[in-house]
């Protein structure tokens, strides 16, 4: 019921009399019809109330809606009604009125379903329903195979069989659907048999016979299977037969969930009596098959999830002759855990087509994510690319996804993954590697070793603007939360395509907005004031990273090992210098100069400045790194002048345009890296 509908209550009219509620079975209230009607139901019938029901009935000078309510007020009292043999025979002549017709037969149909859920046939005689089952008019022989089947009349099923292939789509489709529930195999092989019956109407009749579990249905099958004559409707048997391999499980209640499979043609398979029989069947006709005729079969077979060794390896041989199997094949190979070797450069080969369909791309991903092959990463990630701009594709899309972000190759070439994360950011296969580091980066089946060293990449990642921005574009697309600290401090960047990506990753991931900051700036404090409250206040590690970020401050220092170094390294500076004095040493960045890391200016001869440290002096060369950590190899014959400057290369006054919080947040910052490192 749609929320806040309140529909009107029946009335209750007990207090009438027979004649008086049939008189308002003519109201034109529908509600004051169907209490009427209701009202009638519930009372024993006399023959003088269905005697008067069924003349109102036949009067068609009445509102139709009148008399239909009439007709079901009768037939509805059901099979125990003493007077229902009665009754049967006094509808039946209604029939003849066409504008009735219909009606009538639904109403003679539903009497004594109770019945035929225990396997009893009704109590009106096939006759009755036969004369409705050529007509014309849609409806009418709609409800007359309806009925026919919940009457469970088999002497119709001729008749009804005669619907199949019907242009009415509804017709056609409920003939097939009757003779299957009243098990009428014989007429639908009497369709298959007869050389005047069409297409349409033996595919219904197959459609039938795959919905009957028995054995001569799965006999008779295999016996025109066999036969030479029966070639031109092999496509048909050879349908039926892979439906019937499985049937629906039996219902325990606790094997759906609440996400039931819902590939069809059923939610749990189960083999049966005849599973057996049935794939004998199919792997003689597939070795005795044509390439064309196997591949159909496989596909076939592939759609009813019958698994098979050997049309698996016919597949895979027929997509290596000939490209246009390819996606039959690979649409097998999605659906098995143990991928075959062969099938390994066939996948690959699929993955990398530009022009494959969505449906192909995500198969081969799902089937290169269970395979070790040292080639498949490559071919996944060309595969996502091409996958992600396909438009209309979000079914696909996303079974891609799933398979490529879950896929234990992700864990055996994590090293390979990161390596091709951080190459060509324009790539499309970067922006998939990258994925796939986050995916990692918050797993929780893998070893630990494997999430820190996948965790630092994305710590150096972080420190490249464009990958940054990359990053989080790629977090928001995959609703990935790793990185919602650093997005949220990110927020507020100087730079306006950081912040920009920041916010809209934040508005798709439901990241709060970053809380005010009411702390004083540090240019606006004395160095001592401002000594004292960053050394004091609690940051914010995420906003810390930011803040060393925004301050060029990787221009210079390194915070881990796996970086080329340039000045100072950070990964571990809280082990060397307490917080008051890292403080001090960023606020005043000339009181103490890390040893080593002294300031030197080389004017060569050839015209050339040169600032940076020594980084290794011996002999006859010096070797100076500048903050772009690039190695000068300079013989000293070359040095026009050199000197210290008295200066350190970090600028006076870096901290000025930040709060107290920001740079008490870089503090906290520099100090997880020196709880890390160890």
């Amino acid at each position: 019921t749609p929320k806040g509908y309140n529909p009107e209550p029946l009335p209750v009219f007990d207090h009438l009399t027979d004649a008086a509620l049939i008189k308002l079975l003519e109201s034109p209230s529908h509600i004051r019809t169907l209490a009427a009607q209701r009202t009638l139901l519930r009372r024993d019938p006399t023959p003088n109330t269905t005697g008067a029901l069924l003349q109102l009935a036949a009067n068609r000078s009445k509102d139709l809606g009148a008399r239909i309510a009439a007709l079901y007020a009768v037939t509805q009292r059901g099979i125990d009604s003493r007077l229902s043999a009665e009754v049967i025979e006094q509808v039946k002549p209604l029939i003849q009125d066409t504008t009735l017709q219909a009606f009538v037969l639904r109403a003679l149909g539903d009497m004594g379903l109770d019945l035929r859920t225990q396997g009893v046939s009704g109590p009106v005689e096939a006759a009755v329903f036969e004369t409705g089952m050529d007509s014309d008019d849609p409806r009418t022989r709609l409800e007359a195979i309806i009925s026919a089947t919940h009457q469970g009349r088999l002497k119709t099923a001729g008749l009804i069989a005669a619907s199949l292939g019907h242009e009415d789509g509804v017709i056609a489709h409920t003939a097939f659907r009757s003779l299957a529930e009243l098990d009428a195999s014989e007429a639908c092989f009497a369709v298959l048999d007869s050389a005047s019956s069409s297409n349409a109407q033996k595919q219904g009749a197959s459609f039938a016979l795959m919905r009957m579990h028995e054995s001569d249905v799965v006999e008779g099958l295999i016996s025109r299977l066999q036969d030479p004559g029966k070639i031109s409707i092999k496509p048909h048997l050879l349908s039926a037969l892979c439906r019937l391999y499985h049937q629906e499980a039996e219902w325990k209640g606790d094997s759906w969930g609440t996400r039931p499979d819902t590939r069809g043609p059923y939610y749990q398979l189960d083999t049966w009596g005849q599973s057996e029989r049935i794939l004998e069947a199919l792997k003689q006709e597939l070795a005795s098959a044509g390439p064309e005729q196997a591949a159909l079969l496989i596909s076939e077979m592939n759609r009813n999830r019958i698994q098979s060794n050997e049309a698996l390896e016919r597949i895979i041989d027929l997509a290596t002759e000939d490209a246009s199997h390819v996606g039959a094949a690979v649409s097998q190979l999605a659906a098995i855990d143990d991928i075959p070797a062969k099938a390994v450069p066939l996948l690959i080969k699929a993955a990398k087509n530009p022009l494959a369909s969505p449906a192909v791309l995500s198969q081969s991903i799902a089937g290169l994510a269970r395979t070790r092959h040292s080639s498949a990463l490559n071919a996944m990630l060309t595969a996502m690319s091409t996958l992600q701009n396909a438009e209309g594709s979000d079914k696909e899309q996303a079974a891609g996804r799933s398979a490529f972000l879950g896929s234990a190759l992700l864990v055996d070439q994590h090293e390979q993954l990161e390596k091709l994360a951080a190459e060509d950011l324009k790539s499309p296969a970067a922006k998939w590697a990258n994925a796939g580091l986050l995916a990692l980066a918050g797993r929780k089946n893998i070893g630990p070793e494997i999430t820190t060293h996948v965790r630092k990449a994305i710590d150096l990642g972080w420190q490249e603007a464009d990958r940054r921005v990359l990053l989080m574009n790629t977090a928001a697309l995959l609703r990935n939360h790793y990185l919602d600290a650093r997005i949220q401090a990110s927020m507020n960047d100087f730079d306006p395509d950081i912040a920009d990506a920041a916010k809209s990753a934040a508005r798709r991931l439901r990241i709060p907005a970053p809380g005010e900051d009411n702390t004083s700036k540090i240019g606006d404090l004395t160095p001592e004031k401002a000594l004292e409250q960053v050394a004091s206040f609690k940051g914010d590690i995420a906003l810390g990273e930011a803040v060393f970020l925004r301050a060029a401050c990787a221009t210079c220092h390194t915070v881990s090992q796996d970086q080329k170094q340039k000045g100072p390294y950070l990964g571990n500076i809280a082990n060397t210098y307490r917080r008051n004095d890292l403080a001090l040493s960023i606020l005043d960045p000339n009181k103490t100069i890390a040893q080593g890391f002294a300031t030197n200016f080389l004017h060569l001869k050839d015209g050339r400045e040169l600032t940076g440290f020594v980084v290794n002096e011996a002999g006859d060369q010096v070797v100076l790194r500048d903050i772009l950590a690039q190695e000068h190899n300079i013989e000293k014959r070359d040095i026009q002048e050199r000197r210290t400057l008295e200066t350190s290369i970090m600028p006076e006054g870096l901290m000025a345009g930040f709060s107290v919080k920001e740079m008490a947040s870089l503090l906290d910052y520099l100090e997880n890296l020196s709880s890390d490192d160890e």
